[in-house]
C-alpha cells in the first residue's frame, strides 16, 4: 500500500506503535484475570480459617464467681493430644497458696497438666476442678483472665526490679519507653523471660503458673530472682515447670512425670530420701552432692 501511494510511510509506522500498545494491555488482562482467581480462592480459604469456631464451647450458665481462691484439683485425669496418648490417671491436689514443682524430661506432659487448667484443652477422662467447680462449667474469660492490667509507671517499676529487669531496661536508649519489636526481637532469650515474669507480678493472679520461666538466665539471675518470687508467690497457688532443681526446691510439692505418669512425689527431702530419679537428677546437677566430695584422710 505505501508502494502504490495509497498509505504513507509514517502511516505504517504510526500503525506499529499503535498495536504493540494494544497488545501489553491485552496481555496484562489476562495475567489479572488469573490473579483475581487466586486471590479468590485464596480469600475463600482465609476466611474459612476465620470463621473456624472454637472446639472449646461454654455453657449458657458458665460459672462466673465475684472471688475467686485457687485451688486445683486434678482427679484421675488422662488427655490424647490428636488421638495419642499424653497423660495418665493424674491426681493432684493444690490448695490454694501452696507452690508445687513440676519436673520431668522433655515431653513427659509437663506443659500439658498447665494446659489442662486453663482449659486450653479439655480432658479425655476425670476432670480438673478449680475452686472445687468442673473447668468445663467456668466462663472462660474468667477462669484465664486474660485482661491485662492497668498499672502505673511506678508499679511497672516496682515489678520490673522483683524480676531483675529494671537494670538493663534502664540500659536501654528510652528506658521503660523502649520499642522493642514484635514479640521481643529486641532482646535476648534471658530479658525476654524477666519481662514475662514482670508481666504476671504485674497482672497479680492468683493461679502463677511458671513453665521453664528461667532456663534462659544464669544461675546468679536465677538466684535473684527466685529471692524476689518467693515474696510475690506468698497467698497465690503457684505451678513451677522446671528442669533446674534449684527452681522447685522449695516447692510444698514436688511431682516428676514420666511418659504422662506420675512416677515420684514429694518435698525436696522426702524425694532425695527416695533415691530414685530425682535423686539421680539432683546428682547431675549438683557437682558438690556428698557422694561426689572427696573422701577425707584419715589422719
Amino acid at each position: 500500500m505505501v508502494a502504490t501511494g495509497k498509505i504513507s510511510l509514517g502511516t505504517v509506522v504510526a500503525f506499529n506503535g499503535y498495536l504493540w500498545m494494544l497488545i501489553m494491555p491485552v496481555r496484562m488482562l489476562g495475567w489479572i484475570v488469573n490473579v483475581i482467581s487466586q486471590a479468590i480462592i485464596a480469600g475463600k480459604r482465609v476466611f474459612s480459617v476465620l470463621d473456624t469456631g472454637s472446639s472449646i464451647k461454654e455453657k449458657e450458665d458458665a460459672h462466673c464467681p465475684s472471688e475467686f481462691r485457687g485451688d486445683v484439683v486434678f482427679e484421675n485425669v488422662s488427655f490424647c493430644y490428636k488421638e495419642q496418648p499424653v497423660l495418665f490417671n493424674i491426681n493432684i491436689n493444690v490448695p490454694a497458696g501452696k507452690t508445687i514443682g513440676i519436673m520431668g524430661a522433655t515431653g513427659a506432659g509437663k506443659t500439658s497438666i498447665i494446659n489442662l487448667i486453663g482449659r486450653f484443652y479439655d480432658v479425655t477422662a476425670g476432670r480438673v476442678l478449680v475452686d472445687g467447680v468442673d473447668v468445663r462449667d467456668w466462663k472462660l474469660s474468667a477462669l484465664r483472665s486474660q485482661i491485662g492490667p492497668n498499672a502505673t509507671r511506678e508499679e511497672v517499676i516496682e515489678a520490673a526490679k522483683i524480676a531483675g529487669a529494671h537494670d538493663f531496661i534502664m540500659e536501654m536508649p528510652q528506658g521503660y519507653d523502649t520499642i522493642i519489636g514484635e514479640r521481643g526481637v529486641g532482646l535476648s532469650g534471658g530479658q525476654k523471660q524477666r519481662i514475662a515474669i514482670a508481666r504476671a507480678i504485674l497482672k497479680n493472679p492468683k493461679i502463677l503458673i511458671m513453665d521453664d520461666c528461667t532456663s534462659a538466665v544464669d544461675m546468679e539471675t536465677e538466684y535473684q530472682i527466685q529471692q524476689a518470687l518467693q515474696k510475690v508467690m506468698k497467698g497465690r497457688t503457684t505451678f513451677i515447670i522446671a528442669h533446674r532443681i534449684s527452681s522447685v526446691r522449695n516447692a510444698d510439692e514436688i511431682i516428676f512425670l514420666e511418659n504422662g505418669k506420675i512416677v515420684e512425689r514429694g518435698t525436696h527431702e522426702e524425694l532425695l530420701a527416695k533415691k530414685g530419679r530425682y535423686y539421680e537428677l539432683y546428682k547431675q546437677q549438683y557437682k558438690d552432692f556428698e557422694e561426689f566430695q572427696p573422701k577425707r584422710q584419715v589422719m
